[in-house]
């Protein structure tokens, strides 16, 4: 900085003061001064006035910062001066009676906001912040609205953050929104805003799906999302995001969802940082789909994880993602030079790197560190979570080396302990920082940058005391904690996030501060009954059931109820009182009057599902007593149910289920005893979405007809032929039908039932499954395969390879079916069948859009066929695809080549 001002002043005579500089040197040296420093100069003189104008267009201003350097009267002075030039704003403190006066003039002087960062509203916030909104409705293009405050008071807080979402989505030109931890986010009314490019709301946990898709189905095109913890999203809104953001670039996310690693789908992501929070669901699928879909584009990957866990498995494969320029691994792995050495091997285009190392348990010598230190070309930055005990002669070996490579400056943030300061204060180093530059790295860039990777501010080194510099003021002393329960609430929510829902509950036995934690997280987790029962004891489960028993929304009952149970049992019984989904074992007759009594207190509850039942103890004897019946009596009684699951109930008639009128899914199959008149009177009241009626042989042509009649909005069908009907045919006359499975008993109906569909769907029909009994195998004829091949909209058929599909009728239905995703074809291995290899390749071929075949239990198929699959749909540009040979294929241990590893995977599976 002095060598620069020297500069200027020798530059001219002219030069004798600071008012004499043009206005580029003027902007050069007052952006090495703090905001207040350049204020108080506007407080002595106008002079320098459009400088700092130009300097407050890029920055922003902290409320905080300018409230505590200046008294009322000159805040509202440089406010009349600057606040039309104050573009950025950053609320960094809670409003409250004590600064409440100096928030008021904000609204009225800054006029051109286009960002604005607020901390969580308060009663006295609420309106300086929709003041501010209102006043630069137009101009807004980026709000960020912090995390819930432990100051705050209590009061009205939902009211709160709803006026301010309300006023939000009102910004017509909004272009980024970041919502942090706000429970209160449910995601309504998003959707209008049309410009938006950037939304992060992580942690929002009560963000709907429901909104969410409704904002994914608009005409926003989002290119930046976070939606780590938002935990009521399922595998259908990941799917609708696949389908609709195609500008995607970067994604943060972590795997609570089901089918999280369908995300990488994303046709231009870019960046992904991936959250591996709950135990037991692997991210292996989804680096492989990386691999799959962006080998050669994607720039950033970053894996947290919150739990220990070995990755050796999928760690070799991310080095196959050739041009990542930023790779943050996850800690609790051991690395070693092998690994090391492979890095700087397979990613040249590498620029930052971020390691956990901790040198207690290192299994990497100074070589490896040499080795990423001058091997990579591009690295510009690296960081060493924990520590690594870097020497004064790997120091120097680094730094010639890279001085010789004419490398550029390499950033090194390491713990600021004494290995790093005695590395700051290396003479050695001093003299060489310029080609490499060790600094504190800040934990919550490092360990927690996934957190906020859209607006992540970079560590800084630590500058240096300036002897000159006026001491600074000390904010005031704030008490330690002294124990863990001492902290505030959001802090213990963090805590509890590393945390499972049953280590959370041990905390709540010993004290009351977990209380809301715990009923947080179980309203967004199953109870699995089984592991409280084992875990805790029955006094225990009593206290913690008092505590969580009302916020129990999903309940699963996974374990016969015996007479040694059943006080546990009751204990659910009591206090589980607003479930909305249910998975039940099969009823005993001491677990009756439990069904019953949590049934019967569930007014909200939506689903219910019987697991199968047929290896439960007894069964035959808990028949005899009709209980299914009578639990049918009870489930008869809610108005909300929308999910009702009974297969394999098979003394269930379905008379004590005609009350119900909101049904939009039904599974009785295997129901045997289920009444046809029954079926009827569901069919007149529900309108039901998915059906799965296979095996319930008492069903009759009346039901049939009734079904077809009622149920215009049906999309997906299971059915067997089994049935006492007849006209089974009708049932391809479903005017909403996409997805139709089929399990085979007899030929005659199952042709009739095609041909219908043929008639009916051949445009809009999407999955047809034909499961047939090894009995049952002269189904097909000429016919059959024609109406099959007139269904140009099939996405996915299975269908077992019977007489009558040859070669000419496989090809015949590759040309007709252009958007066939997925064939299984399933082959009786006592039948002979008229397939022949070519017929498979030249299908593969006609094909292009084929992304999984399967061929069950067997097919033969040689490796060097292969070969020719890979160049033939090489040449029609064909999508990636899968062949699974099953489990008895010929060639079992074919090899997965990598000359055509872009094109095609083969694998071996038991099941199709």
């Amino acid at each position: 900085m002095l060598d620069f001002l020297k500069a200027v002043a020798m530059a001219s005579e002219a030069c004798r003061c600071l008012e004499d500089l043009n206005a580029d040197c003027l902007f050069k040296i007052f952006s090495y001064l703090s905001l207040p420093d350049q204020f108080r100069f506007s407080l002595e003189t106008d002079n320098f006035n459009h400088i700092i104008q130009r300097i407050l267009k890029s920055n922003f201003v902290d409320t905080r910062e300018f409230r505590t350097n200046f008294n009322l009267n000159q805040s509202a002075l440089l406010l009349s001066k600057f606040g039309p030039s104050m573009e950025r704003l950053d609320f960094t403190e809670w409003i409250n009676e004590s600064n409440a006066s100096f928030y008021k003039l904000l609204p009225l002087y800054c006029t051109s906001v286009s960002q604005v960062n607020f901390f969580y509203p308060s009663s006295k916030g609420i309106e300086i912040y929709l003041d501010v909104l209102s006043k630069n409705s137009s101009r807004i293009n980026s709000v960020h609205v912090g995390p819930f405050n432990p100051e705050c008071d209590h009061t009205d807080l939902q009211r709160y953050e709803v006026d301010l979402f309300e006023a939000i989505v009102k910004l017509e030109n909004l272009k980024t929104l970041h919502l942090e931890k706000l429970n209160e986010v449910t995601g309504e009314n998003f959707h209008l805003l049309r410009n938006l490019k950037e939304l992060n709301v992580e942690f929002c946990a009560n963000y709907e799906s429901e909104f969410f898709t409704e904002l994914c189905e608009s005409p926003i095109r989002l290119s930046k999302l976070n939606i780590n913890n938002c935990t009521c999203f399922t595998a259908d809104v990941l799917e609708k995001l696949v389908e609709s953001q195609p500008e995607i670039k970067e994604l943060t996310i972590n795997n609570i969802p089901e089918g999280f690693e369908k995300v990488v789908k994303l046709k231009k992501l870019e960046k992904l940082t991936i959250w591996e929070s709950l135990v037991g669901r692997p991210i292996d699928k989804l680096i492989d789909n990386l691999i799959k879909y962006h080998e050669k584009d994607l720039k950033s990957l970053q894996i947290l994880c919150d739990y220990p866990r070995n990755i050796a498995d999928y760690r070799p494969k991310i080095l196959f993602l050739k041009n990542l320029k930023e790779l943050r691994l996850p800690n609790y792995v051991s690395y070693d030079d092998t690994y090391l050495l492979r890095i700087t091997q397979s990613l040249p285009n590498l620029q930052k790197l971020y390691l956990y190392i901790d040198d207690k348990k290192c299994l990497i010598t100074d070589n490896g560190i040499f080795t990423v230190f001058t091997q990579l070309p591009h690295l510009r930055e690296i960081g060493f979570y924990y520590r690594y005990k870097f020497n004064s002669e790997l120091l120097e070996r680094i730094c010639s080396t890279r001085k010789a490579g004419k490398c550029g400056q390499l950033m090194v943030y390491m713990k600021n302990d004494k290995v790093l300061q005695d590395i700051l204060q290396d003479p050695f180093y001093l003299q060489n920082s310029k080609y490499v530059k060790f600094a504190e790295y800040q934990r919550k860039h490092l360990l927690f940058s996934a957190l906020n990777t859209m607006s992540e501010a970079p560590p800084v080194a630590p500058a240096p005391p300036d002897p000159t510099a006026a001491p600074a003021q000390p904010d005031p002393p704030v008490p330690a904690p002294k124990t863990l329960l001492s902290l505030h609430e959001d802090m213990l929510e963090d805590i509890s996030r590393f945390l499972s829902l049953m280590d959370i509950l041990k905390c709540v036995l010993i004290c009351n501060n977990f209380d809301s934690i715990s009923q947080r997280r179980t309203e967004k987790t199953q109870i699995v009954t089984s592991e409280f029962r084992q875990q805790f004891s029955i006094e225990e489960n009593t206290k913690i059931f008092t505590k969580i028993g009302s916020y129990v929304q999903k309940l699963k009952i996974n374990e016969w109820i015996t007479p040694a149970n059943i006080d546990f049992y009751q204990i659910i019984a009591t206090h589980c009182s607003d479930t909305v989904q249910l998975e039940l074992s099969y009823p005993s007759r001491c677990g009756l009057p439990i069904y019953k009594e949590v049934i019967s207190k569930g007014a909200n509850i939506e689903l219910i599902r019987f697991q199968a039942t047929e290896a439960y103890p007894g069964r035959g004897l808990q028949q005899s007593l009709n209980l299914e019946e009578n639990l049918c009596r009870v489930i008869n009684n809610l108005e909300n149910l929308k999910h009702l699951k009974l297969a394999h109930l098979t003394d269930v008639t379905g008379e004590q289920l005609m009350q119900l009128t909101k049904l939009e899914e039904l599974n009785i199959a295997h129901c045997h005893s289920f009444k046809s008149s029954s079926f009827i009177g569901i069919c007149e009241k529900n309108t039901l979405k998915v059906l799965n009626m296979a095996n319930c042989i008492l069903l009759d042509n009346a039901a049939l007809e009734k079904l077809v009649e009622t149920q215009d909005q049906l999309r997906m069908i299971i059915l067997s032929n089994n049935l006492a009907a007849d006209n089974y045919e009708i049932v391809g006359s479903l005017k909403s039908l996409k997805d139709l499975f089929l399990y085979n008993y007899q030929n005659k109906k199952l042709r009739e039932l095609i041909a219908n569909v043929s008639e009916n769907h051949k445009h809009d029909l999407e999955t047809l499954e034909i499961i047939c009994s090894q009995s049952v195998t002269n189904f097909a004829s000429t016919n059959f395969w024609y109406h099959l091949s007139t269904l140009e909209n099939l996405r996915t058929l299975h269908v077992p390879v019977a007489e009558g599909l040859n070669d000419y009728n496989l090809i015949n239905i590759s040309k007709k079916l252009k958007n066939l995703n997925r064939l299984v074809l399933t082959f009786n291995e006592y039948r002979p069948h008229e397939l022949t290899s070519k017929s498979i390749i030249q299908f593969l071929t006609n094909s292009r859009n084929l992304r999984e075949l399967a061929l069950f239990p067997w097919f033969e198929i040689h490796t060097d066929m292969i070969d020719e699959i890979v160049s033939l749909r090489r040449k029609v540009n064909a999508c990636f695809l899968t062949i699974d040979f099953g489990d008895r294929g010929v060639d079992l241990q074919m090899p997965q080549s990598r000359d055509w590893g872009d094109v095609l995977r083969i694998i071996y599976s038991r099941n199709p």
